[in-house]
């Protein structure tokens, strides 16, 4: 019987293994892992909503259980086996893995460990701007709100408190909706007037590169999006665009880039390269994902890939929503995927 583990329990790795408990429902040739360090999954869409908790001193441990989901509740009446710890490779030949001082052999590895900021790209934004990646970062976001707001209060020379997040991507939208509700709230405790504070995104790409719909996610965030502004560098008041102009601010916070987090001792971190199929280059059976439909679409792709029928499918990352139908018929195929090209690499590469 194989043994597939999956390292992370984030919404890739909660994509993959409740999908392979699907795909692999009517079979016992192969057992389910998965590894999380924590004991329970937080969606991360329910990252900002912590933001905006009314109470001034919020309860760390209401936020996470309103919050957060048990790993418990969401794996209980499947054949997935839990394990609580921080998974490290044991050797990379080994196909072994170490968790809490036990070895976790297996024979096929999904590494869904989630992703890190990546301020790369922006000199000076590591150390000032903050993400929000998990709970801790959201008790951090909002302390630093107050004390922006406690120093702009006492302030003479400034009159407008600004709160500039980095990308405005789906993540900055949802995050400066998130940050302006709760920004008005301490202020409002503070005596300032909400016309004092300001919520401002920048967003490298012009408005007609966004879609509908993400212009209007931006729009009901209440903050000015500044369009074509790429953020080069970030001082200690002010980040610098790639147009020579500056946005000034109080408070900075990061919604861009990211990296994978990687697997210590196997994959460092920002070293995971994948190709098409998500198989990490230079590693027998072990892929990553890093998006619920990656984790979704790998599992219903990975008996195939285990068999090395890897030409069936191809990833459609612009429509996650539509996935590769399981179709084992010429005209399923050909309908389903990848038309008369795909119908060629049929013949000659799945070994029929």
């Amino acid at each position: 019987m194989q043994h597939i583990v999956i390292v992370g329990g984030g919404e890739a790795g909660l994509g993959a293994v409740l999908g392979l408990s699907k795909t692999l429902k009517k079979t016992s040739r192969a057992g389910l892992t998965l590894i999380d360090r924590h004991d329970y999954h937080l969606p991360r869409f329910m990252l900002p909503q912590a933001l905006k908790d009314r109470s001034e001193e919020p309860n760390p441990i209401a936020i996470k259980k309103r919050a957060a989901l048990p790993f418990e509740q969401i794996l209980k009446g499947r054949n997935i086996r839990f394990i609580r710890g921080q998974a490290k490779a044991f050797g990379a030949s080994g196909r072994r893995l170490a968790v809490s001082g036990k070895l976790i052999p297996y024979d096929c590895l999904i590494i869904a460990t989630g992703s890190l900021p990546d301020f790369s790209e922006v000199a000076g934004a590591e150390g000032r701007a903050v993400p929000v990646q998990g709970l801790a970062d959201v008790f951090r976001m909002r302390n630093q709100v107050e004390f922006a707001v406690q120093t702009f209060k006492f302030s003479a020379a400034q009159k407008k408190m600004r709160l500039v997040t980095i990308g405005g991507g789906w993540r900055g939208a949802v995050l400066a909706g998130a940050v302006k509700s709760l920004a008005e709230q301490v202020s409002a405790r503070f005596g300032l007037k909400r016309s004092q504070v300001e919520i401002v995104v920048l967003e490298s790409r012009s408005r007609a590169e966004l879609d509908s719909k993400l212009l209007a996610a931006l729009k009901k965030s209440g903050a000015t999006v500044r369009y074509s502004s790429r953020a080069v560098s970030a001082g200690d008041e002010a980040v610098l665009l790639a147009n020579g102009g500056t946005q000034p601010y109080n408070l900075l916070l990061w919604a861009g880039a990211s990296r994978g987090a990687g697997l210590e001792g196997l994959v460092d971190e920002g070293g995971i390269k994948t190709d098409e199929h998500f198989s990490v280059n230079n590693f027998h059976r072990v892929y990553a994902v890093s998006s619920r439909p990656q984790g979704e679409y790998l599992a219903r792709a990975l008996p195939y890939y285990l068999n090395n029928r890897k030409t069936l499918f191809t990833y459609q990352a612009a429509d996650s929503s539509r996935y590769p139908q399981d179709k084992s018929s010429l005209f399923g195929y050909i309908t389903g995927l990848a038309g008369f090209g795909g119908a060629l690499r049929y013949f000659f590469n799945s070994g029929r």
